[in-house]
């Protein structure tokens, strides 16, 4: 869940109607505690948050374990420490901190899905993983603005984004959220996080990450999270938003009840197919034109799922990490943004967005492709080769040696009566234990929170796929592993 006014999906069929309401009110800015900590976007909370943000800046590399450790024993949450580990890198610049601190979310979701590790271990990789060398200047304090709980503080944030006028972007926002006006600032912020995709989705990425870090610090912080998003936002260009410019003239030409049409798979299929070779204008106008004639915007989804997906498959390294990798990344954020918001306009937006980012996403990778691939990528028509008997320790390392084989085969074990929640336990178990970058935890759950949102017929073959990247044994345990188990075997 992102935040207040969200779409729950049925887990079977996927479809839900927005949910608007929330029992706790967004609008009522977050009690602070009274209490004076050292950093420079205080106060976040006047407590557990803010000491963690404090001593974080500046605490010994060798003492974060157990310094973590003793604060969860002494009463923070995970949530808190979630908060805490994100807001202290927005409320301080290090080194590739935008990046780095795109996984603590994902960190947070790994530890929760039933691995064999502590559910807190993935989170102290982070810990460990994104400690500075040293601290840069700050995105804090913020700028003097007073409180406006009025729709011109909107249509101001909404004029100087689309103006890529940073300053007066920056005041705009801080004094609609001072205004009370969180809910309508997340969805602006959503809107235009989708707007480019430069930093190859990235921007997108961020916003629905910075939406689940709000929830887990119950809304504290939004200053700090939000402008910290808004400063990554404005480090795109105009020129890529052309994608963007189009579907928000297109989105008006859809029908009163364009969502009222559910899955086809036949319209699946149709579209899976074009999105191999349309560019982002024919892909996004097929999209449109199905969602006119009936189809519903459930179909459209669970096109760009396998479009993604096979991009691991028809590219190899070093090209897919870069672009295919983020296509599933950055249209799992996409589709979190389309089920978390209510604003119908939005969700227009948003599904014809991610149709149009997977031909910029394989045009990226094509770009730097110095031969075509051999055939047989196409995700939907591969042919699975493996069996029940393999066990699965090897079933996931062979899929780290040759990735398209690899999924070939665990499409086979599905196929031949394998648990899937055994796939998927062991899947994460090895993302936890042995992570080695970023993208071994964000990738995976992106990729698995599409296999659980994709209707029926599409999920084996996108659990398969899934595979194509992630940790293996074959990286050894990460450094620390050992270190932050016995500090965690202390609570």
């Amino acid at each position: 869940m992102l935040a207040a006014g969200c779409r729950e999906s049925n887990e079977e069929s996927g479809d839900a109607a927005p949910m608007c309401g929330n029992e706790n009110d967004p609008t009522a800015p977050a009690a602070v505690a009274d209490g004076v900590y050292d950093h420079p976007c205080a106060p976040v909370d006047g407590g557990p948050i803010d000491e963690f943000i404090a001593w974080f800046s500046t605490a010994d590399r060798d003492a974060l374990f157990d310094g973590a450790v003793d604060r969860l024993a002494a009463g923070l949450t995970s949530d808190q420490l979630v908060a805490g580990l994100y807001i202290a890198h927005v409320t301080f610049s290090f080194h590739r901190d935008e990046h780095w601190r795109l996984a603590v979310p994902s960190a947070q979701r790994a530890g929760g899905h039933g691995t064999a590790h502590h559910e807190l271990l993935p989170l102290l990789w982070c810990l460990r993983r994104t400690h500075p060398d040293a601290i840069g200047t700050s995105v804090c304090p913020a700028p003097g603005a007073a409180a406006d709980p009025s729709a011109a503080a909107l249509l101001r944030l909404q004029d100087a984004l689309e103006a890529w006028d940073q300053p007066a972007a920056d005041a705009a926002l801080v004094a609609a959220l001072r205004g009370g006006q969180l809910p309508t600032v997340r969805d602006v912020l959503l809107e235009y996080g989708s707007r480019t995709h430069d930093w190859i989705g990235h921007t997108m990425i961020e916003a629905t990450q910075a939406m689940r870090v709000l929830v887990s610090a119950g809304n504290r912080g939004a200053e700090p999270i939000l402008r910290g998003l808004l400063r990554t936002m404005m480090r795109g260009s105009t020129s890529s938003s052309a994608p963007f410019d189009a579907n928000r003239k297109r989105l008006l030409l859809l029908p009163d009840d364009w969502e009222s049409g559910g899955a086809d798979e036949g319209a699946t299929l149709e579209l899976l197919a074009e999105l191999r070779t349309a560019d982002d204008e024919g892909a996004a106008a097929l999209a449109a034109q199905m969602l006119r004639e009936g189809v519903g915007p459930r179909a459209i989804w669970d096109a760009t799922r396998p479009a993604t997906a096979e991009l691991t498959l028809r590219f190899t390294w070093p090209q897919w990490i870069k672009f295919p990798l983020h296509a599933v990344t950055s249209n799992n954020a996409l589709r979190l943004a389309y089920d978390s918001t209510c604003d119908d306009r939005l969700r227009r937006l948003l599904v014809l967005q991610a149709v149009a980012w997977v031909p910029l996403h394989r045009e990226k990778a094509i770009e730097y492709l110095p031969s075509e691939p051999p055939p047989g990528w196409e995700i939907d028509t591969l042919e699975p080769t493996g069996d029940v008997s393999i066990p699965i320790e090897t079933l996931l390392d062979d899929a780290d040696l040759d990735r398209r084989a690899g999924v070939a085969q665990a499409l086979g074990w599905l196929r031949d009566g394998g648990d899937p929640d055994v796939l998927r336990a062991r899947f994460l178990e090895l993302c936890v234990g042995y992570t080695f970058e970023e993208h071994e935890l964000k990738f995976p759950i992106a990729a698995l929170e599409e296999v659980d949102a994709a209707s029926p017929v599409f999920r084996e073959r996108l659990l398969a796929a899934a595979l194509a990247y992630g940790a293996s044994t074959t990286n050894g345990l990460w450094t620390g592993h050992d270190e932050a188990l016995a500090a965690l075997a202390r609570l």
